[in-house]
């Protein structure tokens, strides 16, 4: 009756918590063996699943590589912006303008006065002085005369600048006078 049910063999035998752990003891060959033989095939197993994978991931970075219009215009868009902001500060860098201390600079003024002119072309000849220092001709003119060797050309135009006094009383004398 026994041999039929294997369940009912287990019923009666206890086990003791101490023999099982003096038996378990005693195969510490046979168990680190297993462990060890088990660490090796899930390694290689884990191993052989990392390479596949390296290889589906090269095709898919090569599918990813491939940019629509809009994130090209956008990778574009910001090369763009990190070359203008290398040359803004480059400018800023190098610009005496820039460096100058504003409460301590000095200023210099440039008075002129235009002769032998009748009213209709003396607003013209003021205009293009004006554009002459503005646009850079006096800065031109200042680098050939020597003295200016280690400025460029822009940041010595952007020290000078021009303007045309607006008083409207001052005008009418020199144009009452011009005529």
């Amino acid at each position: 009756m026994d041999g039929q049910y294997s369940w009912k063999r287990t019923e009666d035998v206890e086990i003791d918590f101490t023999d099982l752990v003096y038996r378990l003891c005693t195969q510490w060959e046979k168990i680190m063996v297993c462990a060890l033989v088990f660490a090796l095939v899930l390694g290689g197993y884990g191993w052989l699943k990392e390479k596949d994978s390296l290889k589906e991931t090269g095709s898919d970075i090569a599918k990813e590589a491939e940019l629509t219009q809009a994130e090209e215009r956008a990778v574009c868009d910001a090369v763009r912006l990190t070359e203008e902001i290398r040359g803004l500060q480059t400018y800023l860098d190098s610009s005496v303008l820039m460096q100058l201390d504003p409460y301590h600079k000095s200023r210099y003024v440039m008075l002129y006065c235009i002769d032998g002119a009748n009213s209709s072309r003396l607003q013209t000849i003021t205009e293009s002085y004006l554009n002459y220092i503005s646009n850079g001709g006096a800065a031109d003119e200042m680098l050939k005369s020597g003295g200016f060797e280690k400025l460029d050309k822009n940041c010595l135009a952007e020290l000078l600048s021009a303007y045309q006094k607006t008083s409207a009383s001052s005008y009418r004398v020199i144009t009452d006078d011009a005529e």
